[in-house]
């Protein structure tokens, strides 16, 4: 195919498993919503990381046009700002995603 569609990876945020050798199983999503302001900067953090690997991941397929839903710069200058200006992540919070957001991008 000439385009491909790269949806949001929402499975993988309503399917975090606990740690080895447990049967836990979370959902940051569904935990975000029910908690935004406790929950905020870990599900922003989470997000981050699976659309960074989401997008390494699709860079080889081959596909000369990729369609992503929404990319780890729309959360950062969108979703981010505005958790961050409804209170829901602090100024702390916001310098951490800060100073390992760019570095990040960076590498990529």
């Amino acid at each position: 195919p000439v385009i491909q569609i790269v949806p949001d990876p929402v499975g993988l945020w309503q399917k975090v498993f606990g740690r080895a050798g447990s049967s836990k199983v979370f959902n940051i999503l569904e935990a975000f919503y029910a908690e935004p302001s406790r929950y905020a900067y870990t599900f922003q953090n989470y997000v981050f990381m699976t659309r960074f690997l989401q997008e390494k991941t699709t860079r080889g397929s081959g596909c000369p046009i990729r369609i992503m839903e929404r990319s780890v710069l729309s959360d950062r200058n969108v979703f981010t700002e505005s958790l961050l200006d409804n209170g829901w992540l602090t100024e702390l919070e916001y310098g951490l995603y800060e100073a390992w957001f760019d570095p990040m991008i960076k590498v990529c």
